[in-house]
């Protein structure tokens, strides 16, 4: 089995946003047209008293239109309507139709805006008034186009343009051509398109200077769909400023986001987030929902660019109800497309496929080619992955075609890498790089750097595959480069999902090196690929606000190979990295010394089974229950007892797979430490339980500790050398504080925690921090001057902040506050700790989400707060046995300053009462030993 190849995905046509031009550009107002003043009879029983009366509504209408009285203003028009209608009053009649529907319009009830422009323009044609008529056809246009019936709106708005033209409105004109243009851009069909929108803005600025903002934002749209992002940009730019300087905010907000849709295809996250929530507060504030709609959906775009498909999800779920509020077709199936696109990351497929096929309806009835080829190739993606690649071939070949007959760049790069990709499932590796090249090139002339690290990725697997091993290497270096080219500007938590998202470079330039016998170059390239966004963080605090921008970028470089050489001799250890590679795992041995051994065996698991296998270990560690027979009471138990407990075949079978195939290069003194370095879901493996075949232990064979990369351990080192020119530290110990009132519910006290507080504080010469006392408030208080920081309580694997998971249950502040008294992993992150060593005694707290960056959790947070030692659990342990590992754990430590030294003497110690590996097996210690 190899690395699972990367999907490349359809990237999306954004809605396109519509803009009201200002009414007094296309018509005069109703309140010009009327008697500035008639005073209202009681009831309007004559002609005039009734014209008086509708005259006194239609002004006080267009006054609470003024106002942003939207529903009175309608109430009144529509009053004032009947009254003309009864007094035969035609052209008051079309006047107030047109307002009417300019009202709906801005409510963004289009159905009834073009209702109300239909009837406007057939009473203008009856009077002959052919001004007004062109006028009431080009809002009826666009209220088709705002329905998405792009057939209807191309007819009304041709109508109207002829008759603007021989009416001689050039306003009028400017309009009809910029709106047929933006119905052939829907349609994918730019040229065309272009044509039109450079014509409208060349007779707008005839008019007015300063005219031409919705063309120039419309041009942009043509030259973003052509793949040319920096001319689009100009558009957009120029448009900006424009509707800066006539103070048209909603349209400056619109500008805004159009910009940071390109900010986003040119994978700057950064940018592209504030660029849009700048927008997005504008448009809020306008009450304009099919912007707030859309852009909703554009943030939605960049948090799936960057993995986070559950927040993206949130994004654009409030951009389908708004959309299908206002029944706004076309901003409808983008965003039934972006939701399918975040479902598949998912792993939902089912709901993928639904929504997908619901997007494609939406389009073809629209006669929306640009949106069809997209779509069509998303649900070739479903096919792909259910490995249906005749069906996936089908839907790429047909999106592929479409994006070449209308011209659009961007879904024919896509269409081609996802075409190469079915090639290379069919070992058609020749067909496979000709069509990766083509997207290369196109993806090179747009500056799409995202999708062409995906391009380059597979065309490095299919490289490899057809054996021209050097030209795959320099496609995937070149793949990996541009992957860490993308995370300048980005927040800790973004470059996390993004190194998740694109992990798969790493991966087959490993196998690509192992493959050539170059393990060594495969080990850099393994450390290269973990841990990025942890280690420019920890370099980050390190380094600190005075120190040189160069030295900082210096720090945050991956490892070369004398430099992981060294860390292993600063360790005093010998450091086993693990890399998942397909169905084959990699095992780097670093000693001591320096030298490397690497091994490379294959096992029977899937992903998934691989997790599984993990997770049931717990499960199984967690209930402690054995097979058959009575439980042992010590380590001279028979052999056979502990491989016949429960969970035995799960430590047995990661024994096999993580230990058997390096035994030989471990160290033969117990005292000589190891440092584990594993990936993904090896992350959560308990390696002190883990079984041989006489059934030890391996914590009794070796003094263990882990990290989530070797370049971690450099800066746990650092952050070690400077604690311990640190003098005057006190200690901390919390022990069973007050519970708060969780909404999560089920805690109970934990007597035996309150018991090991004491007896730990006793040991560290300090005072414990015993239930009520134990309050958030005074353990932050403490936390910064600490050296040793001990908390006994309750863990939680999730918490309701909505950020990093895991939380330390502490007494609240407040006894009447809900979820108050939670320790955060973001708390801790913000924090600045002297700590050399913290001791989460309570439940998972090693828990968190598993990323290629390491488990994103409690121990992440503290290590970046500057402690060099955290020990954390792995599940939830029983109190006693905790309580008396713990104080062993101390006794030792001061007997001797070596931290796994004396964990390891503590479990043994603890396992001859409690000998099950439930009881003793889950605490782990990451960073420094001493």
């Amino acid at each position: 089995m190899q690395p699972s190849p990367q999907r490349i995905k359809a990237s999306k046509r954004n809605v396109r946003l519509r803009f009201l031009l200002p009414l007094a550009l296309c018509f005069l107002p109703v309140t010009v047209c009327l008697p500035p003043h008639a005073p209202p009879p009681a009831v309007a029983q004559t002609i005039d008293a009734r014209k008086a009366e509708a005259n006194r509504l239609s002004k006080q209408g267009q006054q609470l239109l003024d106002a942003g009285r939207v529903k009175e203003a309608i109430a009144a028009f529509e009053a004032a309507l009947k009254l003309y209608q009864s007094i035969d009053d035609r052209a008051q009649e079309g006047a107030v139709l047109v307002i009417l529907g300019y009202a709906y319009d801005s409510l963004e009830q289009f159905a009834k805006a073009l209702g109300s422009y239909q009837q406007a323009a057939e009473v203008f044609r009856q009077v002959d008034d052919r001004k007004a008529e062109g006028m009431a056809l080009t809002f009826a246009g666009r209220a088709y186009a705002d329905l998405g019936q792009l057939a209807k709106a191309l007819e009304t708005a041709q109508a109207a343009l002829v008759i603007t033209r021989q009416t001689g409105d050039r306003m009028l004109e400017a309009t009809n051509l910029s709106n047929i243009g933006g119905i052939y851009t829907r349609w994918g069909q730019y040229a065309k398109a272009a044509e039109f929108l450079e014509a409208s803005l060349k007779v707008a600025r005839q008019i007015d200077p300063n005219a031409g903002g919705v063309i120039l934002l419309n041009l942009g749209s043509v030259y973003e769909n052509l793949g040319q992002y920096p001319k689009a940009l100009e558009f957009y730019q120029q448009a900006l400023e424009g509707f800066q300087r006539i103070d048209a905010p909603v349209q400056a907000g619109m500008s805004l986001t159009l910009m940071g849709l390109i900010y986003t295809k040119q994978s700057q996250y950064a940018k592209a987030i504030t660029t849009h929530q700048q927008a997005l507060q504008i448009i809020q504030q306008s009450g304009y929902r099919t912007g707030e709609g859309a852009i909703l959906s554009n943030i939605g775009d960049v948090y799936q660019e960057l993995g986070q498909s559950t927040r993206a999800l949130e994004f654009y779920e409030r951009s389908l109800r708004i959309a299908q509020q206002i029944s706004n077709r076309e901003g409808e199936s983008m965003t039934l497309n972006n939701m399918g696109n975040a479902y598949m990351s998912l792993g939902q497929r089912d709901k993928a496929l639904t929504v997908f096929e619901q997007a494609l309806k939406i389009l073809q009835q629209s006669s929306n080619l640009a949106g069809e080829s997209r779509t069509l190739i998303n649900i070739g993606t479903i096919s792909y992955e259910l490995e249906q690649h005749t069906n996936a071939m089908k839907h790429f070949q047909s999106a592929l075609k479409i994006a070449q007959q209308i011209g659009n760049r961007e879904s024919e790069k896509v269409a081609l890498a996802n075409v190469g990709m079915v090639y290379n499932k069919l070992r058609q590796y020749s067909q496979a790089q000709e069509s990766f090249q083509q997207a290369l090139k196109i993806a090179q002339q747009t500056d799409d750097r995202l999708t062409k690290s995906l391009i380059l990725t597979g065309l490095g697997q299919s490289l490899a595959y057809s054996g021209s091993i050097n030209a795959a290497e320099k496609a995937l270096y070149e793949a990996i480069e541009i992957v860490e080219s993308l995370r300048g500007g980005l927040k800790d938590r973004d470059k996390v999902f993004l190194a998740n998202r694109l992990v798969n470079p790493y991966l087959w330039l490993q196998l690509t090196l192992v493959v050539q016998n170059k393990t060594t170059a495969a080990l850099e390239v393994a450390e290269r690929g973990r841990t990025r966004a942890f280690v420019e963080l920890l370099a980050t605090r390190l380094a600190g606000d005075s120190m040189p921008p160069q030295t900082l970028q210096r720090l945050g470089q991956p490892l070369s190979l004398p430099q992981i050489q060294q860390v292993a001799r600063q360790q005093n250890a010998t450091l086993v990295e693990y890399s998942v590679v397909g169905g084959a795992l990699y095992i780097w041995v670093i000693r001591p010394t320096g030298q490397i051994e690497f091994r490379k065996t294959r096992y029977k698991f899937s992903t998934t089974e691989l997790q599984e296998l993990v997770s049931v270990t717990h499960d199984v560690l967690r209930r402690g229950v054995r097979r058959s027979g009575t439980t042992p009471t010590s380590t001279s138990q028979p052999t056979n007892v502990r491989l016949d407990q429960f969970g035995a075949y799960q430590l047995r079978t990661l024994h096999q797979m993580l230990i058997e195939p390096i035994a030989d290069l471990l160290p033969k003194n117990p005292s000589d430490r190891v440092i584990f370095i594993p990936q993904n879901e090896l992350l959560l493996v308990p390696f002190p339980a883990l079984l041989n075949e006489k059934g030890t232990y391996l914590i009794e064979q070796h003094t263990l500790l882990t990290a989530p990369s070797i370049q971690v351990l450099s800066f746990t080192d650092q952050n070690q050398q400077q604690l311990n020119r640190t003098p005057n530290r006190t200690a901390l110990v919390v022990g069973n504080p007050t519970l708060p009132k969780l909404s999560e519910g089920g805690l109970v006290p934990l007597p035996a925690a309150e018991q090991e507080a004491r007896t730990v504080a006793q040991l560290l010469k300090t005072t414990p921090l015993i239930g009520a006392a134990a309050t958030k408030a005074a353990v932050l208080n403490q936390m910064p001057q600490a050296r040793f920081i001990h908390l006994a309580t309750h863990g939680l694997l999730t918490t309701n902040s909505g950020n990093a998971p895991g939380a330390i249950v502490l007494a609240p502040n407040s006894p009447n506050q809900v979820d108050d008294g939670l320790l955060t992993p973001t708390e801790i992150l913000n924090m600045k700790l002297k700590a050399e060593l913290v001791v989460l005694s309570a439940c998972d707290t090693a828990q968190g989400d598993v990323t290629s960056d390491g488990i994103v959790g409690l121990s992440r947070s503290l290590i970046a707060a500057g402690v060099p030692s955290v020990i954390v659990s792995l599940w939830a342990v029983p109190d006693a046995p905790t309580a008396e590992l713990m104080q062993t754990f101390y006794l030792n430590l001061q007997k001797q300053p070596d931290k796994a030294q004396a964990l390891r003497q503590a479990m043994l110690t603890t396992m001859t009462s409690h000998p099950q590996p439930r009881d003793w097996a889950a605490f782990t210690l990451i960073g420094e030993a001493e």
